[in-house]
């Protein structure tokens, strides 16, 4: 079973309202140091800007606390591998796993293909993004880009 017992998020405001939103009887957080001190949790997931990933999945598994990030987990190889080590080293699990599968749009086009709606399916070709007012310019920033 899944409880879900905090949300933080920066922006102190989207967590209430998330909390509001999903009925979630969770305490809310506006950083990840007192959440990590916070309310007792076995795993933490990291849905944030990508650049910050590495940091708040490091400092996660520093508390012990297992790990499923959306991609990229970590800036570079490098960094990557040394939160590999350290999940293995403290017996931890770390994820990285893209978040887009679980959209209201995967979830549509799971549903017709396999009612058989669209007939049976050969191959098929999708594109997904988003290009919200605060995603673009990371990526033109130095060191920009999912994998600098």
């Amino acid at each position: 079973m899944i409880e879900i017992v905090s949300l933080c998020d920066i922006k102190y405001e989207r967590a209430l309202e998330r909390k509001k939103t999903f009925n979630v009887n969770a305490e809310t957080y506006h950083n990840i140091d007192e959440m990590l001190k916070g309310v007792p949790f076995d795993m933490m997931i990291t849905l944030t800007d990508m650049q910050v990933h590495e940091g708040l999945n490091r400092k996660a598994l520093m508390a012990t606390k297992h790990v499923w990030s959306e991609k990229p987990m970590a800036n570079t190889y490098a960094a990557g591998k040394e939160l590999l080590d350290l999940a293995r080293s403290k017996k931890l699990r770390l994820w990285g796993a893209p978040a887009v599968v679980n959209s209201p749009q995967f979830e549509f086009m799971s549903k017709k293909i396999q009612s058989g709606e669209l007939g049976k399916l050969s191959s098929a070709h999708c594109q997904y993004g988003h290009t919200g007012p605060t995603w673009s310019a990371f990526f033109y920033e130095k060191g920009g880009g999912s994998m600098p």
